[in-house]
């Protein structure tokens, strides 16, 4: 299930890897400074290993003038965070690969000084931890077992505009605190069972079942943050066409209930039927196009004075498409598009949400190197009407200064728009436009890594 908020945790891992990985030079190239733009190696090669980045900054936060930017009814300690700033950011990044068991956590912090403000500081922090296993059963069948657990202090929209691939880069710290509009610590965790067996070279059969809850610590009364439970079991049959192309026929079912009472539930009936592709193209050894499509039928079941349940089913088709290009030796471009339909964190309804993004990066000299991505994203929440909309753009470079320390400076936009009719969550703001600047040094901390490889 897609989450406007939580996304976050699972897309700091993701962008950990991303990062560590995307950012290692072609074999023979010259680069003094390796490890302060990622590690020495990729993280399939790497053995365990604890790193630290530590960031100093100062700023300017700037919303423009199209409305209130904190909820008027919001009586919690969220700060109104704009005007010129300085601050502090640290990110700790735990990894383990392995074929077995892989382990990979993060956590970080921020903190802001805005002095216009009558309560000048601000703090957000986050951690999250992602761990996978794997059984070989017999020679065909497989268990795989794996756990996401994370923690915020905050309630953001922030990555429900795109992907991880399209934010600045976590060795400048974060920027998501301009996303941030409600004080609310919370736990999520996920949890996934998967059963697979090969029943011939080109056929295998997978099951699997997935539970994610999230739970908030501090809830108003009068207007409670809800919280969620989503259950997904489904069934799948994939059937290997070519070297790139597989067939996919499954079922899927997933229910939600009632983020605000017992009396309705969404249900989902997912239509695993399409083709999963993946290739490099054959005009060119350097790009990469990917995508696969699906279906789902939409029930959103509400119980009458004689205790049935109806809805009416809505269907809905939905997949993805991620195109890559390698610009160069040290360069990549990517564009992505997805489309789901599920709950949002702190909504009610279902909704139907389309996003795309796409990026730029890579090094500029042997010091130097340039990040910049943008991300669009709208959706249907209560799957009648287009209802919200967001853009996120960002852009940094960054220039070495030694080994362990670079001078970063950065850019960021975003905003969205809710319709009238959309019910928000308590703190959330109808509309938001918001960009800053960033400047200041970071250095990364290698602490700890074990010998051998995993």
């Amino acid at each position: 299930m897609i989450s406007l908020r939580h996304i976050g945790l699972v897309a700091a891992l993701s962008a950990i890897t991303a990062s560590a990985v995307g950012a290692q030079p072609p074999e023979g190239s010259s680069r003094p400074y390796r490890g302060l733009f990622g590690g020495a190696q990729p993280l399939s090669s790497r053995s365990q290993s604890l790193d630290l980045t530590l960031s100093g900054f100062g700023g300017w936060d700037e919303p423009n003038d199209v409305g209130p930017q904190v909820n008027p009814q919001d009586t919690s300690d969220r700060v109104d965070i704009e005007g010129p700033y300085s601050g502090a950011s640290t990110t700790l990044v735990y990894t383990r690969p392995g074929e077995n068991l892989i382990l990979r956590g993060v956590a970080s912090g921020f903190y802001g000084y805005f002095p216009d403000n009558e309560s000048p500081s601000y703090t957000s922090s986050s951690a999250a931890l992602d761990a996978r296993s794997g059984f070989d059963l017999g020679r065909r069948t497989r268990l795989t077992l794996s756990e996401l657990v994370g923690w915020s202090t905050d309630y953001r929209l922030g990555y429900g505009s795109g992907t991880p691939g399209s934010d600045i880069p976590l060795a400048s710290g974060s920027t998501n605190f301009d996303n941030s509009l409600e004080r609310a610590p919370s736990l999520d965790t996920q949890s996934r069972i998967e059963f697979s067996h090969r029943l011939s070279r080109k056929a295998s059969l997978t099951a699997l079942y997935n539970y994610r809850y999230v739970y908030y610590f501090d809830t108003s009364d009068d207007e409670p943050l809800p919280n969620g439970q989503d259950h997904h079991v489904g069934i799948r049959y994939d059937y290997r066409l070519t070297q790139y192309a597989t067939f996919r026929a499954g079922y899927g079912y997933r229910r939600s209930p009632s983020r605000t009472d017992d009396t309705n539930e969404g249900v989902f009936h997912d239509v695993d039927l399409g083709v999963n592709y993946n290739r490099t193209l054959s005009f060119s050894r350097r790009t990469r196009l990917s995508f696969n499509t699906g279906s789902t039928i939409v029930i959103n079941q509400a119980q009458g004075e004689d205790g049935s349940t109806f809805g009416d089913p809505q269907p809905y088709i939905i997949g993805g498409a991620q195109l890559t290009h390698e610009l160069g030796r040290t360069w990549q471009a990517f564009a992505d598009y997805n489309r789901s339909v599920s709950f949002l964190d702190g909504f009610t309804s279902p909704s139907l949400n389309d996003r795309a993004s796409a990026g730029v990066g890579g090094l500029m000299g042997r010091r130097t190197d340039l990040s910049s991505g943008v991300s669009w994203s709208t959706g249907s929440i209560g799957l009648d009407e287009n209802n919200y909309h967001a853009w996120h753009a960002s852009a940094q470079v960054r220039f070495a200064l030694t080994r362990g320390l670079a001078l970063f400076g950065s850019y960021y936009y975003y905003m969205h728009e809710f319709g009238a009719s959309v019910q928000l969550p308590r703190g959330v703001v109808s509309s938001l436009d918001r960009q800053g600047v960033r400047v200041g040094l970071t250095t990364w901390v290698p602490l700890w890594a074990s010998r051998g490889t995993q």
